[in-house]
């Protein structure tokens, strides 16, 4: 059920559909595993069990194989209309803090990681705050690469290139919860006002396992 290994083998058993029999086989097992993955780590409120990082690292992989799925079958597994992919920005509202950058609970690098999912839910649900944070990522980076300053993870990959819609650059901040939690993931913040760039934020963090 990794969703790296499933999602990277679903895309290449997809690629060589009409070459080899054996990739049919190899795209069922990939169908069938990749709800093992969305069940165990991914919940309806949007939330992910294993963090901001692993939000960005495992379900990136699976959101490619379901796009490509649907791009070749013309059926998506059900994969992307997931209550916690219509719903995936609530991982931006529960995280962002005041840096720019999502809180550092299970372990997630000190950057604002996730701008290929947030510009694939912006395509697909025309949702504003996704395709703000993924252009704020954008200029978060740049700015940390004008002052010389070393940054953890990287700013854009190709598929969040080819996922953003073809509109003008997100400029203005939305608002964002004061409080606001994800139950499922026991994951909470509070902020001193309803915006990102705050005097002080404060993150949240349950025991429910699993955990990394």
């Amino acid at each position: 059920a990794n969703a790296v290994c499933n999602g990277g083998a679903g895309l290449l058993a997809l690629a060589m559909l009409k070459e080899d029999p054996i990739t049919k086989e190899a795209l069922s097992h990939a169908r069938r595993w990749a709800w093992r993955f969305m069940n165990y780590a991914q919940s309806d409120d949007g939330g992910n069990t294993e963090g901001m990082q692993y939000w960005e690292y495992g379900l990136s992989f699976m959101m490619r194989f379901a796009t490509m799925l649907e791009q070749v079958t013309e059926k998506d597994n059900g994969l992307l209309s997931h209550p916690s992919i219509q719903r995936i920005s609530n991982m931006i509202r529960v995280s962002l803090c005041p840096d720019g950058a999502p809180h550092g609970i299970n372990d997630t690098i000190p950057a604002p990681v996730g701008t290929e999912l947030s510009y694939l839910a912006a395509r697909r649900f025309d949702d504003p705050l996704a395709l703000w944070y993924g252009d704020h990522a954008g200029r978060w980076f740049q700015a940390r690469e004008e002052a010389g300053k070393h940054s953890p993870g990287r700013m854009f990959g190709q598929w969040a290139t080819l996922y953003r819609p073809q509109l003008p650059e997100a400029t203005e901040a939305l608002s964002l919860p004061t409080a606001f939690a994800l139950h499922s993931i026991e994951f909470g913040i509070l902020r001193s006002a309803p915006r990102y760039d705050v005097r002080w934020a404060a993150g949240l963090k349950g025991h429910r396992a699993p955990h990394t």
